[in-house]
């Protein structure tokens, strides 16, 4: 004869199948890291602030810059020399797309826009800033407006 001891009260079934979903925090770390001058070294972000980080990684990364994500970011670079016309514009709206359903499925874009940076970078070249509108899936009525300079 096997027994068992069990000890404190036993919790009912109705408690241990909750309706209520549990909310969990996400956390990462800023992007770039050591940005920010009154916690310079790594420090957890969440929230808004985290996605807005992942956008602006994402879009600022060159596909192949990360060793174990290679096909993670966007290939843009190239595109800054070239003339801001509709085919170049297609292609680099093609490129963010694929990049943000990839690489953050919670985000829609809602607008995107691309200029030409009129300030030259520190290295004299040309820039582009990539403008973009975004809903999160999961809070239909926040929407954000960023923009990612590429150099």
């Amino acid at each position: 004869m096997v027994t068992t001891t069990k000890y404190g009260k036993e919790v009912s079934p109705a408690i241990q199948k909750s309706p209520l979903p549990i909310a969990k925090n996400e956390y990462g770390l800023p992007f770039p890291v050591g940005a920010d001058p009154i916690r310079p070294f790594f420090h957890k972000i969440t929230g808004l602030k985290k996605i807005l980080n992942g956008v602006h990684q994402i879009i600022g990364t060159t596909r192949g810059e990360r060793v174990m994500l290679p096909n993670f970011g966007c290939n843009l670079k190239p595109y800054v020399f070239q003339p801001l016309d509709e085919i170049t514009f297609n292609e680099i709206r093609r490129e963010v797309l694929e990049s943000i359903t990839l690489y953050a499925p919670g985000v829609k874009i809602l607008k995107l826009g691309v200029f030409e940076d009129s300030q030259y970078s520190p290295t004299g070249g040309h820039g582009l800033i990539v403008k973009l509108l975004l809903q999160l899936k999961d809070e239909e009525d926040l929407i954000i407006e960023t923009e990612v300079k590429i150099a």
